[in-house]
């Protein structure tokens, strides 16, 4: 959702696009992790250390890189309407919080 809104704002198509593949990078490995942690604390699993930490292996090296390179990326959009690039990053968090309050809704409580 942000991408495409700095698109917009900088009049740059594909500006984000390596940000973009990089997500795809790291994304299905952090999805596994996320299912698996999930898992656990539904009860579901029994939490093995080393399989969390294998998980994390399997995609951390990408999400460093991407996190690294993000950095200038996002810093040299101070070249562009800094304005716009401030209310797109608004809409992402109002994105992302409406998204986060749905799965808190959805989610089971813990066991006690």
């Amino acid at each position: 959702m942000f991408f495409p809104e700095i698109e917009k704002v900088t009049g740059q198509a594909g500006i984000m696009e390596r940000n973009v593949e990089q997500h795809h990078a790291f994304h299905p490995g952090m999805e596994s992790w996320t299912q698996y942690t999930s898992e656990c604390v539904n009860g579901l699993q029994n939490f093995d250390a080393a399989r969390f930490k294998n998980l994390i292996d399997q995609f951390a090296p990408q999400l460093v890189t991407h996190l690294a390179d993000e950095i200038p990326t996002l810093l040299a959009l101070d070249n562009y309407d800094i304005a716009g690039v401030k209310n797109a990053w608004h809409k992402f968090e109002k994105h992302v919080q409406k998204e986060a309050d749905v799965v808190s809704l959805i989610q089971e409580p813990l066991p006690v």
